[in-house]
């Protein structure tokens, strides 16, 4: 049983893997100009006010233009339920020469003006601008941060005439992490700084005890939904891979830590779509957007699994042996006959190290 749930979560890798290939390969195709704006992906606390997410702009060849000013437009989520603006401060960038600034906020969108004085005007390098972020009653889920087609209108720089500066800006995420999760070492539910035997244990008497299932808010003073899992409030990190959810993917990546060395040394990212711009919204002229990947999960939703996860057996249950003929997923191109995917370190390395050709042939 074991080993077929490691097999069904190598499968979910390589479908992974293969979309964020088509997305990579679509922007080294694209004749794009050289001033970007990457949002990113951010991980923020739970439940918790003041997070700061830092967003940079990079222009790298002596072609691009220089900018004067900058009209920032932004939103997180789509409203609701969901983490919101507390504050709004343009970044270093702005400090190169003396300039004016405002901003205003209110719930999940954003809004701001900066400009240098005396018609000066500067390379696009370094810290755009960076918000303060309000968690408060969020304790897991991925959240769209985008700063085009927002529900404010799109973002944009502008030259020292007044026209729109060419640039492309790339929509984000902010990543609410699991309060039931060690951000510091994911694999070491019980704290004591390594992944060991007894954090396996813990997370495997967690499943026997509970079964799988959303995980009920890490508070003592809030009424929790009678549908989730209710952990005592000293309870161990046994959200491993950091969804909300307990589950039995949680124990495998433990085991293949403990099995091959293949320890999770942060929280790994959980993907939420971006929205992408209109090209005929108002201020979108001399602006690239990209489209959301299609693997990504809902923007505005608390992350929540997107596969049925088989059923732990009874004691008593009779379960074959896996064998290497057990059937993956039909939409993977992975078989038995395949050579044993790379599993030894993570989906991002692996991919900038260029060692998942063969993987994703």
């Amino acid at each position: 049983m074991l080993e077929r749930l490691t097999r069904m979560f190598r499968a979910r890798l390589v479908c992974s893997v293969r979309a964020r290939r088509v997305r990579f390969e679509s922007l080294e195709d694209r004749n794009m100009p050289a001033i970007v704006i990457d949002v990113g992906h951010h991980f923020v606390k739970p439940n918790t006010t003041g997070e700061s997410v830092d967003i940079s702009v990079s222009s790298t060849e002596a072609s691009d233009p220089l900018v004067a000013a900058f009209s920032l437009k932004a939103q997180v989520g789509k409203g609701g339920f969901g983490p919101v603006f507390e504050g709004v401060q343009f970044g270093s960038l702005w400090n190169t020469f003396p300039h004016d600034e405002s901003s205003s906020w209110d719930g999940n969108t954003a809004q701001g003006q900066v400009s240098f004085n005396d018609g000066l005007d500067a390379k696009a390098n370094g810290s755009l601008v960076e918000f303060k972020l309000d968690t408060t009653g969020v304790h897991v889920g991925s959240f769209a941060l985008n700063l085009m087609a927002t529900a404010v209108d799109n973002s944009s720089f502008f030259e020292t005439n007044g026209s729109s500066a060419a640039s492309v800006i790339l929509n984000g995420t902010v990543q609410v992490l699991s309060s039931w999760q060690n951000h510091q070492q994911p694999t070491d539910a019980n704290g004591d700084g390594v992944t060991s035997p007894i954090d396996a244990l813990y997370v495997i008497n967690a499943l026997n005890t509970h079964g799988s299932g959303q995980l009920a808010p890490q508070s003592s003073g809030e009424q929790s939904d009678p549908t989730t899992i209710q952990l005592p409030v000293d309870g161990l990190n046994v959200d491993v891979n950091g969804d909300g959810l307990l589950t039995p993917i949680d124990l495998v990546i433990q085991l293949n830590c403990l099995n091959k060395d293949n320890c999770v040394s942060e929280p790994a990212a959980i993907a939420a779509a971006p929205k992408p711009a209109d090209p005929g919204a108002s201020g979108a002229t001399g602006v690239i957007t990209l489209p959301p990947e299609d693997s990504a999960l809902p923007a505005d939703e608390p992350t929540q699994e997107t596969v049925e996860e088989p059923a732990l057996p009874d004691e008593e249950s009779a379960v074959d042996p896996p064998t290497d003929e057990s059937p993956l997923p039909a939409d993977d191109a992975y078989t038995a006959d395949d050579e044993e995917p790379a599993f030894d370190e993570y989906l991002n390395e692996l991919f900038a190290m260029g060692q998942l050709d063969e993987l994703i042939a």
